[in-house]
């Protein structure tokens, strides 16, 4: 079928792009905090140094299968449904986090973080195409980084704030778990791809 393609100007005038934009907004945020902050998190659960930081070595595989994951369902279900679909695993994640006690729970957080991250990654770079084509998706793709990217600036804040006023991560984690739903729910919003507006 005929590429619809969107300049940035039709696209900033579309809520479209905004919905898509705060959609992939949890993914960015609740990564970047909690790499920032995992492994205090986990000592502060009794596991050592060596042990929280070994997770990140069980994340970078796992974000890998979830890209693979990502790209074969990509063409086979609508993206906005793939990216909504994405935030559930965004709340286990957390709610594996703030329930960790042992080792193998933490292990098993980043099996789930790590292929979560991988999978919402992969979407991030089909969605722009998609929705807006690729004559102008570069000039597009600066726009919607630049959400990316403030989302990421501002995710270690909720956990630092969280330990500073109440001694634990408890809120920050829970407050990470609000967002997720919230984006599952724009990204199903943003509708089907369409034809910009003339």
């Amino acid at each position: 079928r005929t590429e619809s393609s969107w300049t940035a100007r039709q696209a900033t005038r579309s809520k479209v792009l905004w919905l898509l934009i705060f959609a992939g907004s949890a993914q960015s945020l609740v990564g970047t905090g909690v790499a920032f902050q995992q492994v205090s998190i986990m000592t502060s659960k009794d596991l050592s140094i060596g042990a929280a930081a070994g997770v990140f070595g069980i994340m970078a595989p796992t974000a890998i299968a979830g890209q693979f994951i990502a790209g074969y369902l990509a063409s086979r279900i609508p993206v906005r449904c793939l990216v909504a679909a994405g935030q559930v695993g965004l709340v286990v994640a957390m709610l594996m986090l703030l329930n960790t006690t042992e080792l193998w729970h933490a292990y098993a957080y980043g099996v789930v973080l790590g292929a979560v991250q991988g999978y919402l990654m992969n979407l991030n770079q089909i969605v722009w195409p998609t929705y807006f084509g690729r004559t102008h998706l570069g000039s597009i793709r600066g726009v919607a980084n630049f959400g990316t990217m403030s989302a990421a600036a501002v995710g270690p804040l909720p956990l630092a704030l969280s330990i500073d006023l109440s001694g634990s991560y408890t809120i920050g984690l829970i407050a990470y778990m609000v967002l997720p739903p919230l984006c599952g729910l724009a990204a199903i919003l943003a509708g089907k791809p369409g034809r910009p507006s003339r």
